[in-house]
């Protein structure tokens, strides 16, 4: 998991909640690898696996308008759909499905977004939507 190294250093100022840290955290991992899965030594996993699999729900939640602002961002597809991903990642941290304000305040430029970019944003970003039962 060596592209999971890039960044490290924001890693724990990002899991106490500090919005800065998931922008740099983003911005050093896409300079580098700049898709939202990776394949090596026969394993794939999320670009933000790590991340995803250490924060506590409620400071998930507490960054969904943090990720919301790096998507909002991105110019190109291949920067949407990694910030599409990372967003998705920290829905499903949150365990719960609870819809964040910022998230429904966004949500028709999101999928203005998505369906200028392709295929993929656009399935990351019905997974979204699915993940809050439709609600959105």
């Amino acid at each position: 998991m060596k592209i999971l190294q890039y960044g490290n250093e924001y890693l724990d100022s990002l899991l106490e909640g500090n919005p800065e840290s998931l922008a740099y955290l983003f911005h050093t991992r896409i300079v580098k690898w700049n898709e939202p899965l990776v394949s090596e030594d026969e394993c794939t996993y999320g670009l933000f696996n790590d991340v995803e699999e250490s924060i506590k729900p409620y400071i998930a939640f507490d960054l969904i308008p943090a990720a919301l602002d790096i998507l909002h961002s991105c110019k190109k597809p291949s920067e949407i759909d990694c910030a599409l991903w990372l967003l998705l990642g920290l829905i499903e941290s949150t365990q719960t499905t609870e819809i964040p304000p910022a998230l429904k305040s966004s949500i028709q430029h999101i999928n203005e977004l998505a369906k200028s970019s392709g295929e993929s944003q656009i399935n990351t970003v019905k997974s979204i939507s699915e993940y809050y039962r439709n609600g959105l």
